[in-house]
């Protein structure tokens, strides 16, 4: 809830798909008494481009220096209760430079890893876009527009 208003609130967060030798780039976030893993990105800051968000939320998490590629996928996810409502962006990156390393100091972002995309069992991330990430990925990321993909709130 906007906390000025007491109204509902709309989120615009971009996230980051780096893939390296078969090899996702995660983030290991703890929030609320749990943790999971969620690709790297936030929140869109008003002025900014989509494109601009992903590279600079990259820098901040990750030290990586990325370039946006092109955007696969946007999803939304609706709070139950109607207090919050995410859309989110999913970018294909491409690294330019630095060492992946955790950068962030907020005490919400606790690890990185790279995960292999060839086990998609063991692979668990939200929002979760596993199933069409994995196939779009075995098929070389095919270019055929920007997907939906229906993402429940967890």
């Amino acid at each position: 809830m906007n906390q000025l208003t007491n109204s509902p609130i709309t989120t615009i967060r971009v996230s980051g798909i780096l893939i390296e030798e078969g090899k996702l780039l995660l983030l290991k976030h703890h929030k609320a008494g749990r943790s999971y893993w969620v690709l790297p990105g936030g929140h869109l800051e008003f002025g900014e481009t989509l494109p601009a968000c992903i590279e600079r939320e990259m820098r901040e998490e990750t030290g990586l220096e990325t370039s946006c590629e092109r955007f696969l996928y946007f999803s939304e996810s609706i709070d139950p209760s109607g207090r919050r409502h995410i859309i989110n962006f999913f970018a294909l990156l491409k690294r330019l430079g630095g060492e992946a390393s955790l950068c962030e100091t907020d005490g919400i972002i606790e690890e990185l890893a790279f995960h292999e995309l060839s086990d998609p069992d063991r692979l668990s991330f939200y929002p979760n876009i596993k199933e069409t990430l994995i196939a779009d990925w075995r098929l070389g990321f095919p270019e055929i527009g920007v997907s939906y993909i229906k993402t429940p709130w967890v």
